[in-house]
């Protein structure tokens, strides 16, 4: 039984690094104007991480990885769908962000309504990841899976809003 147990628990360990640094990988190359090689490194994390999701349906970080992997891979139907559905009443700052950022993704993918539907979706949840007290202004401004969101005025706000101390009033925040 331990044995079984240490197997399967090097397995899922290798699967999250494995979906981790293909995402990481496509994000570099897409950085880089190689969308062929992002394409491949992104499939290849998503389908990790949909092994990874399907064996545990419930683990909120798991599906939230899931949400993002296919976005990158322009399954936004599906990638929304899941966002609409994870438990954001509790103002998990992380979550939110990764919401956001999903939202950013499509976005880029988007044109006209559609881009600018997901465009205010994506500030909408940053705004409530900054009122639930997330502090990191770096992210903000360098995450790429963020970069649709950068254009729109309301992004320069929620990164001051970002920087200020823990603790600070929501009223600091744009919008909340």
């Amino acid at each position: 039984s331990r044995r079984r147990h240490t197997r399967y628990w090097r397995d899922w360990s290798s699967d999250v690094c494995s979906s981790d640094l293909e995402y990481r990988r496509g994000q570099l190359a897409r950085s880089e104007g190689l969308d062929d090689e992002a394409t491949a490194h992104f499939r290849r994390s998503l389908d990790a991480r949909r092994k990874l999701s399907d064996g545990s349906p419930t683990d909120v970080a798991l599906r939230m990885e899931l949400m993002l992997a296919l976005a990158q891979c322009g399954e936004a139907s599906e990638a929304t769908g899941i966002a609409a559905t994870l438990p954001t009443e509790h103002g998990d700052r992380e979550l939110l962000l990764a919401i956001a950022k999903c939202h950013a993704i499509v976005a880029a993918g988007g044109v006209g309504d559609e881009r600018k539907t997901f465009v205010d979706r994506g500030i909408a949840t940053l705004e409530q990841a900054v009122a639930a007290g997330y502090r990191d202004p770096t992210i903000l401004g360098t995450d790429p899976d963020l970069a649709a969101l950068r254009d729109d005025e309301r992004f320069a706000g929620l990164v001051v809003a970002a920087s200020a101390p823990p603790g600070a009033k929501p009223e600091a925040v744009p919008g909340a």
